[in-house]
């Protein structure tokens, strides 16, 4: 009897299902793990920059980048354009909102 035999897997296959992802490690091809904003250092101890961006902002405030830009279109925040650089904001102008805003407790 001559039965249709199984045909031997090409060594491109089997290589593709010998891999796992933990075998790949995280720089060839994992997903990669959120990071937080950089962290920078600064001359004096406990001292922060005065103008952030977006993102900076949002992490400041504890809000989405899209409330930032909600924020911005109503008018309540401004941003300060510097040298041509992308909007940067003011942390001043940030803590003054929230100061604002605030309910009273009374």
């Amino acid at each position: 009897m001559s039965g249709a035999s199984a045909q031997p897997a090409s060594p491109r296959q089997q290589r593709r299902s010998a891999v796992t992802w933990s075998e790949l490690g995280p720089s060839q091809g994992q997903p990669k793990k959120p990071r937080g904003p950089r962290q920078r250092t600064y001359p004096v101890p406990g001292s922060r920059p005065r103008l952030v961006d977006q993102q900076g902002l949002a992490f400041y405030l504890g809000i989405s980048v899209r409330s930032v830009r909600a924020l911005v279109a109503a008018g309540r925040l401004a941003p300060v354009k510097l040298l041509n650089h992308t909007r940067l904001y003011d942390l001043q102008d940030a803590d003054h909102l929230i100061d604002t805003t605030k309910e009273n407790h009374a």
